[in-house]
């Protein structure tokens, strides 16, 4: 838990969790409980402009099974080293059940490579966001306001809930306002975007894929 806010000077940044692409070797995830107490990480600064075997980079690089909780970050995160990688400013990649909740994202995110960029999160697998919101501006190849790419291989629906997006979307490629889902059985509700999307594909809540939005706009 943190007791107090953290002013990081504009240091650069090692995000806890390693995030390396998923099936390296080494791969460490965060995976416990981590209650932000509604206490702010300010100045956050991530740059990345050479080739790394990270593929994960926020305030968390990866997480597995993991709650995060009543938290903001503030700064800006500058990738521009890799492909296809994972880029949220609470977030990179959140897999196997995360739960992130009641978090603010106020970290600029500019990525120039193939990569998926959300404020919340940039890549989640089988992990949920509620009450959360994102008042940075994003920039990348495709991403969303809250998780820039979404699946599911559970076969059980997660909702993502009472989450709101504030900051204008920048994306070359797919753009969505809340998320953008690459899978089935999942449920967007009670969720508001407010930014100016720009991009090839633009969704101003999700792209659809045959999945319930529910009190969204």
């Amino acid at each position: 838990k943190l007791c107090s806010d953290i002013e990081l000077s504009e240091t650069e940044w090692v995000p806890i969790g390693n995030g390396k692409y998923e099936g390296t070797t080494n791969n460490i995830y965060y995976e416990g409980s981590f209650d932000g107490n509604g206490k702010g990480v300010t100045n956050l600064r991530i740059t990345c402009s050479s080739s790394t075997e990270s593929s994960s980079f926020g305030f968390f690089g990866s997480v597995k099974n993991a709650t995060i909780k009543n938290l903001y970050v503030s700064g800006e995160i500058t990738i521009t080293c890799n492909q296809n990688d994972s880029v949220g400013g609470i977030v990179g990649y959140a897999k196997d059940n995360s739960k992130i909740d009641s978090c603010v994202n106020n970290v600029i995110i500019t990525v120039t490579e193939s990569s998926n960029v959300g404020g919340i999160i940039g890549s989640s697998n089988n992990s949920s966001v509620s009450n959360c919101i994102n008042v940075a501006e994003l920039s990348g190849a495709s991403g969303a306001g809250i998780i820039g790419f979404f699946s599911n291989t559970s076969g059980e629906i997660i909702t993502i809930g009472c989450v709101l997006n504030l900051g204008n979307l920048n994306f070359s490629n797919n753009g969505a306002g809340i998320i953008y889902i690459g899978s089935y059985n999942v449920e967007v509700s009670n969720s508001v975007n407010t930014g100016v999307i720009s991009g090839a594909n633009i969704y101003p809540i999700c792209n659809n894929y045959n999945n319930n939005i529910q009190n969204s706009n």
